[in-house]
């Protein structure tokens, strides 16, 4: 049970992570020029 718990947060959590990290890069790449690019 504990697995499948896991497992489904792992799953739920983790491409949530990556879009709000994505969405929050590309923001800031837009809002702030040539600062945060290779971060």
């Amino acid at each position: 049970t504990k697995n499948a718990i896991a497992t489904y947060h792992a799953r739920t959590a983790l491409p949530a992570a990556v879009g709000i990290l994505v969405f929050t890069r590309t923001h800031r790449l837009k809002d702030i020029p040539g600062r945060h690019i290779g971060l």
